[in-house]
């Protein structure tokens, strides 16, 4: 090949090398601006999926609505484990339970809530303590713990369970049928009719009895057996 030729052809091959490198340039350069401009897109559309919760997070991802009502479930399967616990729970949030009490309770809460087999259950308790006493657990509580922490922890506990249908008999007397005794528990004889008085109040779930009551005393006795009573024992003259 002639030198002019060589000169021609080095020349082309510098001009095609300088346009395939200006070319890929351009391209890895538009491409990544495409990539810049999704990502606020792809970031806001992943936010509700995450719910607000913090990349990594363990919560990430989990649908509250779903959690409350798997923990409402496991809450029902299990609701008459919690017998006793229901009017102290009460007692604490009306202040009427010293810190100490008030921690032992919902210690108790808590040992009896946490399984396996409640998990969704055990989340929803997890996350009232966190709340409402920055602890993972009421047994990682200092003894310092204050009584107003634990009283607010109580109403938070008391709140949910009345949002999941738990609620107390708000009666102060009753007159006694045939299924009163499935409610409350009577310490004193007592006749169909009568009238009792309250002491403690039966607590239910979803209309069933998770909590006998308690009746101290009968007020007013049921007037027909009165008279039956009274008939029963005349002897005429």
């Amino acid at each position: 090949m002639v030198p002019g030729r060589w000169a021609l052809h080095d020349a082309l091959k510098r001009f095609r090398d300088d346009a395939l490198k200006r070319f890929r340039d351009d391209f890895v350069r538009r491409c990544a601006n495409a990539v810049a401009s999704k990502r606020p897109q792809q970031a806001a559309e992943a936010e509700p999926e995450s719910m607000g919760q913090a990349p990594g997070s363990p919560d990430a991802g989990i649908d509250p609505v779903a959690v409350d009502r798997e923990a409402q479930l496991e809450f029902a399967a299990r609701c008459r484990k919690f017998r006793g616990l229901f009017n102290a729970l009460y007692l604490a949030i009306l202040h009427q339970l010293d810190a100490q009490q008030c921690r032992q309770l919902l210690s108790e809460w808590e040992d009896r809530i946490k399984s396996r087999e409640t998990p969704s259950l055990t989340r929803v308790w997890k996350g009232l303590v966190q709340s409402s006493l920055g602890s993972e657990s009421v047994g990682e509580l200092p003894a310092s713990a204050p009584e107003s922490a634990l009283a607010k922890m109580a109403k938070s506990w008391h709140d949910t369970l009345l949002e999941w249908d738990v609620h107390r008999d708000e009666a102060t007397s009753m007159k006694i049928d045939p299924s009163s005794a499935e409610r409350y528990i009577f310490d004193v004889a007592y006749q169909i009719g009568d009238t009792a008085d309250i002491k403690i109040p039966c607590w239910t779930f979803k209309g069933q009895v998770v909590e006998l009551g308690a009746c101290p005393r009968i007020r007013v006795r049921n007037p027909q057996v009165l008279v039956i009573k009274q008939l029963a024992g005349f002897e005429p003259n």
